[in-house]
């Protein structure tokens, strides 16, 4: 205990010990590189689910023994290991237990790695704080990422669950044109 301790950078060194062992004890791989995001979300359905999407460039290993959870508005938490792999650009659907989420504004869901560390947390919300949307998803909606992975959210009218979230192109058509005009072969509205 009397031992003189120099320090140097970051080195503790003991006079008098010349020789020690460390001991380094590892999880899984810890979610450093990988980006998984809560992608799409179904909130008032009789089976209410939740999308994931791996926006990295590596799998994610959800399986047992890797404790990743998902936790709801009311802080219950339920694991993902059923999920296993996520491959780079992939997709997995947590489809909840009965009634676990709150089917009200505001809902946060949160998803939590092996360490225990925030990796991403969504709030549904009509005002601050969370993303806005004109109102909370209707039975047969869902709120999800305008496009997989981006941060801009809104409200789809047909769930992508499962599948890219993208956003229908209107359809470009002709206008419907009661009559035409025989001389131009022009609608009789134009001059």
């Amino acid at each position: 205990l009397n031992e003189q301790k120099e320090k140097l950078a970051d080195t503790i060194i003991i006079k008098g010990l010349n020789h020690f062992t460390v001991f380094v004890i590892t999880t899984p791989d810890p979610d450093t590189i990988q980006r998984i995001l809560i992608n799409e979300i179904v909130p008032t359905a009789a089976a209410e689910w939740i999308e994931l999407f791996n926006n990295g460039t590596q799998p994610v290993n959800l399986a047992a023994g890797t404790g990743w959870i998902i936790r709801n508005s009311a802080g219950n938490s339920q694991s993902l290991f059923a999920l296993g792999t996520i491959a780079p650009a992939g997709r997995v659907v947590f489809n909840t237990p009965a009634a676990w989420l709150l089917d009200t504004a505001p809902e946060t869901v949160t998803i939590l790695n092996e360490l225990g560390s925030t990796i991403d947390t969504v709030t549904i919300s009509l005002t601050a704080p969370g993303f806005a949307v004109d109102h909370y998803p209707l039975a047969l909606e869902s709120v999800g990422r305008k496009t997989d992975g981006i941060s801009e959210w809104k409200i789809f009218t047909a769930p992508t669950k499962g599948t890219a979230n993208t956003t229908p192109v209107p359809a470009v058509g002709l206008v419907g044109v009661s009559s035409i005009n025989p001389a131009n072969g022009y609608p009789t509205w134009y001059k």
